[in-house]
């Protein structure tokens, strides 16, 4: 799906003006079903009163507009893989991938409800969108691949006349070479209304224009202050910037006439870097000078580049290196968003003046996900709930352990008292307090529980807490914000003695340290500043114990330090220390019930268990730590020993090939108990537990890269180990990659390499592996997962097939196979029957033997389809367990979608024998880092979900936007949704107001006839709730 970001005009009248568009109207948005959305984004309650639609919300897209513009599918040639707007919202292109797009005129005159689309016929929604399908003109270019495309912004300065023309440049590649071809139309006279005569059919061609061999265009952007032109940058250090200088062309040929003026200008060189490669230029952003941009590269480069008068070359500043960044957008002011390229992202503010770069939080992000082992007993149950009124958000709390809660509503600027009972949190007060709160600090002061609020003035506020809500009791002002960065970060209280102390840190890196003092008379709080101290340059951030008699605490900003209120006789001072931890991310209290505490540290590294006593000492003492420098490959978890095997595959400094190695820790304390390499260039693709029989268990690995000698082709392995002393016991060499092994009756071991499935057994004389048994399949296999003596086979483009191994004979047999073909990631057996699978499309599906396993005369039956569904991303694992939530769920319907046959409970949960009693859930887990849930429906219960999933997705503010048809929203690909209820829609009916719900319960219990009312609210409202704590 390709996201427009340019964003369209709003406007009754025409305008001429250049200033750059706001957050608000409509988004362009195409979708693989071939159509053309368009989406409002509604940002408060305001913005409602001109809307027909009772349903509108504020945070909620409205379907403005929609249309289908080409067929569903992939297409190479059908409009639909890339949008551009132009900046003043007069047209629009619509590009293919190669040989065509269309090029809309846009009209802010025109409404949805005057066009002839039956998508905006069915909104509800009176917003106007510019556009008219009648006023399109299809360009083709016969053999021109389209690279990028940019709208240009006009010369104001040349008069009325240039306005009318809207200009549209294109990369474009043929046989491996690149041109710029520009594009000009110009609007019909007379003006306004826009369109009383017939519009031009076509657009006024120049080029196309080479540009050099040697250079690869990566990203394109308009240049507002310089008419006509705009920037391109290229994998090597040139960028060129590029203006079209308009003439008179030829006379038309066609449709399109063509003329050669361009001019080529300021070939700039980039700084060099550190890498060896040149950087790319992923993204650009406009700062609030619209001279200079700000210039983000994929290996994490951040450079400003400033724009002078045409002719004079461009001036670029290297700044600093972030993380990898695939998008960088600006925010406010001098706030950026760094979005992180398969790494965490930062929202960091740049100083122009100064060149340097300030952290303001970490974005972050965790995918891929490689594997995943459940554990159970983790989990809860929800005691209580509170949720604000319609519009309004939470942005800061805190709270004692007497279950007294204070929130903020940033938008309202209120601040709420909440206390919790038993399964209820009740609305005490709410108090307005002038500002938005950006944090909140709520602790005991001179026996008086007291919430500090700071505030974006800034300023900090005291209210005293009581039985009936909050009192003012003393405001502390700090003056000037000093661009922005003196907004109260984090609040705390550390007491020596008598005395107590206020701590306040800034967002500008900044401790301010204020002794309390309060007056009986009037009732409030005095503030006298003990000190003030410059801690690091990120935004700071209190953990403190929690403790009454606390005297120190930790603050975290650039490192961590601690701060310690000392007593001098009659004199106070604040002493800080440096704790002896480099690059800590985040800081984290664990238990303060310990002697002494402990904490948690973080870094982009490790994660840190560190008792660190800081009344006494700064010198922390790690109690465990876990490595994440090298992802685990393959987990296993043996619950009979409460240890992890954990597989992971590193790359050696200076080398270009990565190695396996296999750990055993134990995952409570991190100690590393064993610790195995194996050959340089040999990694691990598989492993799991063969359970020979009691008390005789091994772990077997399948690798990949393994060379008997230098120069040798590479093969796979299948080592075997016992589980506790990680030493080789033996190995067999296979020809090819072992993608999947898997333990199998007891005493045998599956083994796929390449497209071969072996059978080894461990010989009783020689103690070495014996190859008992091969079948050839059509393609190499990717999974592996069994069920008896029947074995499902997931092929790279064959789906799964059923194998059934005869002990007798020692022979395969082939049984049945998909009816349709599909590329599985990995597949689960549910019982000898049954088998769920994931494929590499993004689809989750259950095959089901048609007729009984013991029916051998129609051998060649394909499986039946149970249930599909597509959830959009590529599942790399299908794990069975049960985490305990504490909530039972059999009024529900739930039930586990295995079947009671054949079911064991094995000695580990792994890759080899992923069943076990009771467990009713499915977890799949994607490469984007998503982990998702499945569960079985009872047949009693099954009309009750779909009805309540027919309803959502019917319903105005739940139904899809793009398509507005749930079933092609939710599996436009392959094969449909068969049988399956939609957790995530049902989960959409708490975001609706009570009048919504109200509704959604009426339709709901008038689809299935049931006739209390109270009933109905009961079942749906506990559905919601079951939907949020199961695992």
């Amino acid at each position: 799906m390709a996201v427009l970001t340019s964003t369209f005009r709003e406007s009754s009248a025409w305008t001429r003006s250049l200033t750059l568009h706001t957050s608000k109207g409509p988004r362009g948005i195409l979708v693989s079903s071939g159509f053309l959305s368009f989406l409002r984004l509604n940002l408060d309650s305001d913005s409602f009163s001109s809307l027909q639609d009772t349903d509108a919300h504020p945070d909620r897209f409205e379907l403005v507009h929609q249309f289908q513009i080409a067929p569903p599918g992939l297409n190479y040639t059908s409009p639909g893989q890339k949008i551009a707007v132009d900046p003043l919202s007069r047209a629009m292109a619509v590009f293919a991938h190669q040989t065509t797009f269309a090029f809309f005129v846009l009209d802010p005159t025109l409404s949805s409800s005057s066009t002839s689309s039956s998508a905006s016929s069915s909104s509800s929604s009176s917003a106007k969108v510019p556009f008219s399908r009648e006023y399109c003109i299809t360009v083709r270019e016969e053999g021109w691949s389209f690279w990028d495309a940019v709208f240009l912004y006009p010369d104001s300065e040349a008069g009325a006349g240039r306005l009318d023309v809207v200009t549209l440049a294109v990369v474009v590649c043929k046989n491996g070479s690149f041109s710029i071809i520009i594009y000009e139309y110009k609007k019909p006279s007379p003006q306004p209304p826009l369109f009383k005569t017939t519009p031009p059919n076509h657009l006024t061609k120049y080029g196309p224009f080479p540009l050099p061999s040697s250079l690869l265009p990566t990203t394109t952007h308009a240049l507002p202050t310089h008419p006509l032109s705009f920037l391109l940058f290229t994998d090597t250090l040139d960028m060129l910037h590029i203006t079209h200088t308009p003439t008179t062309p030829s006379t038309p040929q066609t449709t399109l006439t063509h003329t050669s003026q361009t001019s080529l200008i300021d070939q700039i060189p980039l700084p060099p870097t550190s890498t060896s490669t040149y950087p790319l230029i992923t993204s650009l952003a406009q700062t609030p000078s619209q001279n200079t941009y700000i210039l983000a590269t994929d290996s994490g480069h951040i450079l400003t580049l400033t724009l002078t008068n045409p002719g004079n070359p461009p001036h670029v500043t290297y700044i600093t290196r972030r993380n990898h960044t695939s998008h960088l957008t600006h925010l406010a002011n001098d706030v950026y968003i760094l979005v992180g390229d398969m790494c965490p992202g930062e929202l960091v503010s740049i100083s122009l003046s100064t060149q340097t770069v300030t952290r303001v939080c970490r974005i972050e992000n965790a995918a891929p996900v490689l594997d995943v082992v459940v554990s159970r007993g983790v989990g809860g149950e929800e005691q209580g709930r509170w949720v604000p009124d319609d519009g309004e958000s939470i942005t800061c709390a805190a709270g004692d352990e007497d279950g007294v809660l204070v929130v903020s509503l940033g938008a309202r600027k209120e601040v709420v008292v909440l206390r919790v009972g038993v399964d209820v949190v009740v609305e005490v007060s709410r108090t307005s307090v002038g500002f938005e709160p950006s944090t909140l600090g709520f602790d005991v002061v001179k026996g008086r529980k007291v919430v500090f609020v700071g505030t974006y003035e800034p300023a900090v506020l005291v209210l005293e807490v009581d039985d009936v809500g909050l009192s003012f009791g003393g405001v502390l002002e700090f003056g000037a914000d000093n661009g922005g960065w003196r907004i109260p970060n984090s609040i705390c209280v550390i007491r020596s003695g008598g005395e107590e102390v206020l701590a306040i840190g800034l967002r500008d890196g900044t401790a301010l340290f204020y002794v309390l003092a309060y007056n009986v008379i009037t009732s409030s709080f005095g503030f006298q500043l003990l000190d003030t101290i410059k801690v690091g340059l990120e935004p700071i951030r209190f953990i403190p114990t929690r403790t009454l008699s606390d005297s120190h605490v930790l603050v975290l900003s650039d490192k961590v330090w601690r701060a310690s209120l000392v007593e001098n006789g009659s004199i106070s001072t604040i002493v800080l220390n440096s704790v002896c931890i480099d690059n800590v991310t985040n800081v984290a209290l664990l238990t303060s019930s310990t002697t002494p505490p402990t904490y948690i540290f973080s870094t982009p590294t490790t994660l840190s268990f560190i008792s660190l006593d800081i009344a006494s000492s700064v010198t922390p003492t790690i109690r465990h730590s876990h490595s994440l420098s090298k992802p685990p490959r393959r987990i296993i978890h043996d619950h009979a020993t409460n240890t992890l095997i954990v597989a992971c595959n590193k790359r050696e400094s200076g080398s270009t090939e990565m190695t396996g190695e296999i750990k055993l820790v134990d995952p409570e304390t991190g100690v590393q108990y064993l610790r195995e390499v194996l050959p340089n260039g040999e990694s691990c693709y598989s492993m799991t537990v063969w359970n020979i029989k009691d008390q005789k268990r091994y772990i077997c690995i399948g690798t990949a890269g393994y060379r008997e000698a230098p120069g040798v082709k590479s093969q796979g392995r299948v080592l075997y180990k016992p589980p506790y002393k990680i030493k080789k016991l033996g190995e067999y060499k296979l020809p090819e990659l072992v993608f999947a092994v898997c333990s199998f009756m007891k005493s045998y071991l599956l083994v796929a390499s390449g497209n071969c499935l072996y059978q080894l057994k461990i010989e009783a004389e020689s103690r070495a592996l014996h190859c008992g048994a091969k079948v050839e399949l059509r393609y190499p296999i990717r999974s592996l997962s069994v069920s008896g003596s029947n074995i499902f086979v997931g092929g790279a483009n064959d789906s799964v097939s059923l194998y059934s191994f005869e002990p007798r004979t020692k022979q395969f047999t082939f049984y049945r196979s998909d009816d349709l073909t599909r590329t599985p990631s990995d597949c689960l057996s549910l019982s000898t029957s049954k088998v769920l699978v994931a494929d590499k499309s993004g689809e989750l599906y259950c095959l089901t033997n048609p007729t009984p396993n013991t029916d051998r005369s129609q051998p060649h039956i394909h499986f039946k389809t149970s249930f599909c569904v597509n959830l959009g991303e590529t599942i790399t694992r299908l794990h069975a367990g049960q985490m305990d939530t504490g909530f039972e769920v059999d009024d529900l319907g739930i039930c586990s979608i295995q079947e009671d046959e054949d079911m064991e409970e094995p000695d580990t949960i792994d890759d080899g024998v992923k069943r076990a009693k009771e467990l009713k859930t499915i977890y799949a887990v994607s490469i984007l880092g998503s982990v998702f849930s499945v569960r079985g429906l009872k047949e009693e219960s099954v009309e009750r979900w779909k009805a309540l999933q027919d309803v959502l997705s019917s319903f105005p503010a739940t139904r899809p936007l793009l398509g507005n048809d749930y079933m092609r929203y939710r599996s436009t690909a392959s094969h449909g949704m068969q049988n399956v209820v939609d957790g995530d829609l049902i989960r959409m009916y708490e975001l609706l107001s009570e009048a919504e719900k109200q509704r959604v319960v009426d339709e709901w219990r008038f689809c299935v006839g049931l006739d209390d009312e109270v009933e109905a609210k009961r079942w749906v409202e506990t559905v919601v709730r079951g939907l949020r704590t199961i695992g």
